[in-house]
């Protein structure tokens, strides 16, 4: 579930992360205007993006878009 997810991201918590995709059938659906990887590296959760990748999660963007362009400011 999607709001699971949300709190594992707020939370910075892998374990919760995992438990969370495991769930979710479309991990590169926007959850709030957001793709998780975008959510990801805009909460500063770092220790989450390692578990979306291996989920299976893409990263696609250009430029200043890109989302970890947003991690890294």
């Amino acid at each position: 579930m999607a709001a699971d997810l949300l709190a594992a991201i707020s939370a910075n918590d892998p374990d919760q992360a995992k438990q969370a995709v495991a769930d979710i059938k479309n991990l590169n659906k926007k959850l709030e205007g957001q793709t998780p990887v975008e959510r990801v590296c805009a909460a500063g959760a770092d220790r989450l993006l390692a578990v979306l990748l291996d989920a299976g999660t893409k990263v696609s963007s250009e430029g200043w878009l890109h989302p970890f362009y947003a991690a890294a400011n």
